[in-house]
């Protein structure tokens, strides 16, 4: 099954690999940069040995990603930083296993620090990491669930 620290794992692997499109999307706002780390994330999970599907949009769970049939990913980014954005798909999606956020933290910002605190008063454990100077990449679960 796969867990947080599992998902964590292969993001920041196959994230760090792509840091140029990463700069990129950090000059255009709302660039579409979810779309693509779908696909990327799809492709390492199934290079990983992974199944993936992406009816969880329609028929299950309501998450952006379904792996092996039983776990739902729901993937966020914001272009901008915006806080409230990103704890916008815990409410919109509260199904989903798992959530992967990918969000701006510009020199001098508090984005981070913020969500960080944010996240974890809603229930949540995560793993974050810099995959930029000013991208951050999140995974976190509610605290009491197994995934």
């Amino acid at each position: 099954m796969l867990t947080m620290n599992k998902l964590f794992e292969i993001s920041i692997e196959r994230l760090l690999k792509r840091k140029q499109i990463l700069k990129m999307s950090e000059k255009i706002p709302n660039g579409g940069l979810e779309n693509w780390l779908q696909w990327e994330l799809m492709e390492a999970l199934e290079d990983a040995g992974y199944k993936t599907a992406l009816k969880g949009k329609v028929a299950q769970w309501g998450c952006d990603i379904i792996v092996d049939d039983e776990v739902g990913i729901e993937l966020r980014t914001a272009s901008v930083g915006n806080i409230n954005w990103l704890t916008n798909a815990i409410d919109k999606h509260p199904k989903a296993h798992l959530y992967l956020f990918t969000f701006l933290n510009r020199d001098n910002s508090m984005a981070r620090e913020i969500f960080e605190r944010t996240i974890t008063e809603l229930g949540f454990i995560y793993k974050s990491d810099s995959l930029t100077s000013n991208t951050i990449l999140l995974v976190a679960k509610r605290a009491q669930d197994s995934f």
